[in-house]
């Protein structure tokens, strides 16, 4: 018998093992090894595995595809990885804080959503594990979570470290504003805000018109203390006066001032150290007690406790939290060198009034094409201090708004102290300082402005009080 041939064309039938190959139709294909099938048909062969020439370089984790192509990740910048295989694209995983205390050691996992890569990664001396969003850090995966300090070594944050990594959390939300390691119980900065350094104090800001209380709800700290204090709302509130004592620094021109008081009213131990450690004396008794009760005062967030200084008495009052009710145990007044103290008679404290405490004016108007002006004063005033009045300062501040959208532009709420002096407006703010500050807006009828002020008094001796309010400006179209 001659040889016979079957040829087969293609492999309509597609791939078929149900049925022995004897017994299938021609063009059912039973196996197929180290070869393709093409859109056409045809048998290729299959293509084969090369190594790449350039290897992964170190400290590069992982391997995820991705919208811009298979990507790896590290700690380490773009220019500083090496090369990389062919095809390969490298994303920068950066540590939380910086310089960082160790370096990348792992991705724990990764996916791609939306086309850009989700990443879990790991660092040395931590066992924190933090997310990544297409190369960028989840911020809310750090909130709370004490990490390793900058330095390095497994030591975790410092005071000033934490401050930082609180504030973040807070500028994320609309309206509110942080600043870190600042204290507000000093004299005002260029930028009004009143603030000075001090490490571990975290200043917190609500948007006008949002009150809030702050609390402790979790104090377990082994090596520090954790405090908090209402500075401002920007309604009347009620003395935070519960009990006060006085002393007098009555002699000497040399030595340390120490002020110790009970933590709780139930019972005289254990005692904060109000002023921090010891004052030392400083030019005069009555600047010493100066100096005393604004160390006091720097502490109020931690110990709830407030001082009143009398340079001209150099008289120092203590007032207790109010918290602490009908409060009689002992303030403990210790000094060094030639420094004597007897007891003083309590002073009130420094408190602002403003009158009115919120404006509301208004003129009527007929013309929408003629311009009309409105215009209202605050006067402020100060209680509880020993300071001249001349030697008190008032600073204004525009907070939000002065601004009013008019046909044709813009019009603008200004705002002038009494000694016309510093003219500011909601288009182009800045501090003005006096007194009396006078509000004027001018605008056609039918229009009005609407702004929060603040206003902050400043003695010298005592913690800076401030106070917000509202002022609004109408030109009634009748």
């Amino acid at each position: 018998m001659s040889d016979k041939t079957v040829t087969i064309a293609n492999f309509r039938y597609g791939l078929d093992t149900r049925r022995e190959s004897l017994a299938s139709l021609p063009g059912t294909l039973q196996a197929c090894q180290n070869a393709s099938i093409d859109a056409g048909g045809q048998i290729n062969k299959r293509k084969a595995f090369v190594k790449d020439a350039t290897l992964f370089p170190l400290r590069t984790f992982g391997l995820q595809d991705t919208d811009s192509g298979l990507m790896t990740f590290g700690d380490q910048a773009s220019g500083a990885v090496g090369a990389l295989p062919t095809g390969i694209v490298y994303q920068q995983l950066a540590y939380p804080s910086s310089p960082a205390p160790g370096q990348m050691t792992g991705v724990l996992f990764s996916c791609s959503f939306l086309g850009k890569p989700f990443v879990l990664a790991t660092f040395d001396n931590t066992n924190d594990v933090f997310a990544y969003y297409n190369g960028s850090l989840v911020a809310q995966i750090t909130d709370g979570i004490v990490k390793p300090s900058p330095g390095g070594g497994g030591v975790p944050e410092t005071p000033s470290n934490l401050s930082s990594d609180l504030i973040v959390m807070v500028n994320r939300i609309s309206g509110w504003l942080a600043h870190a390691n600042v204290t507000s119980a000093q004299a005002s900065d260029s930028s009004g805000y009143h603030e000075t350094a001090l490490a571990g104090s975290t200043l917190l800001m609500s948007p006008p018109g949002v009150h809030f209380t702050p609390t402790v709800s979790n104090n377990n700290s082994v090596a520090g203390l954790l405090g908090v204090k209402l500075l401002d709302q920007n309604y009347a509130g009620v003395g935070a006066v519960a009990a006060s004592t006085a002393f007098v620094l009555n002699a000497g021109n040399s030595g340390t001032v120490d002020v110790m008081a009970p933590e709780q009213a139930s019972t005289q131990t254990p005692q904060f150290d109000l002023t921090g450690g010891t004052v030392a004396y400083n030019t005069s008794l009555g600047q010493t007690a100066l100096d005393v009760a604004a160390a006091i005062n720097n502490n109020t967030f931690i110990t709830g406790y407030s001082a009143l200084g009398n340079a001209g008495t150099a008289t120092v009052t203590v007032y207790a939290p109010t918290s602490f009710g009908a409060f009689t145990l002992n303030l403990v007044v210790t000094t060094t060198g030639t420094l004597t103290t007897t007891g003083g008679t309590v002073g009130s404290q420094f408190g602002l009034t403003l009158t009115p405490a919120s404006v509301d004016a208004f003129v009527n108007g007929a013309d929408a094409f003629q311009s009309y002006a409105v215009s209202a004063a605050v006067t402020a005033s100060v209680k509880g201090t020993n300071v001249a009045p001349a030697n008190i300062t008032y600073t204004w501040k525009l907070l939000s708004g002065g601004l009013a959208d008019v046909t044709g532009g813009t019009a603008v709420m200004y705002y002038v102290t009494s000694s016309n002096a510093n003219i500011g407006s909601g288009l182009n703010p800045v501090n003005v300082v006096g007194p009396v500050c006078t509000f004027v807006f001018q605008a056609p009828a039918g229009f009005d402005v609407k702004a929060v002020m603040q206003c902050t008094a400043h003695d010298g001796a005592s913690a800076d009080v401030t106070t917000t309010f509202t002022v609004k400006l109408s030109i009634n179209k009748v």
